[in-house]
């Protein structure tokens, strides 16, 4: 499922599985949400399934919205398969401040 919920202050776009099959639409919502004034949140909260694409779609979105001087968050700190993926694909290796608190929202990763 996708959907976006907008709000005064923020663009929110809900997650249940990011994968190359539906990275499109995804990427799609995301630029609107970052076109919208106010912040943008990533709700990872019901997210089941996610691969490399995801990945790449989120960090060029963070660039884009670095650029704008947008905000960019996850609504939750990544936890299962979202944080396995990272660890697996070498994400967090070099992963500095910026990004453990992206990504992790300066919790302890596992």
């Amino acid at each position: 499922m996708i959907s976006s919920e907008v709000s005064t202050s923020r663009t929110s776009v809900a997650l249940e599985y990011a994968t190359i099959t539906n990275i499109e639409e995804w990427r799609a919502a995301i630029d609107h949400a970052l076109a919208d004034e106010g912040e943008v949140r990533i709700d990872i909260g019901e997210l089941q399934t996610v691969d490399l694409s995801f990945l790449q779609l989120v960090e060029a979105a963070r660039i884009d919205a670095s650029g704008r001087g947008k905000p960019i968050h996850l609504s939750h700190p990544a936890t299962g398969p979202l944080a396995d993926l990272l660890q697996r694909s070498g994400r967090l290796t070099h992963a500095d401040a910026e990004d453990h608190a992206f990504w992790f929202h300066g919790e302890l990763s596992q």
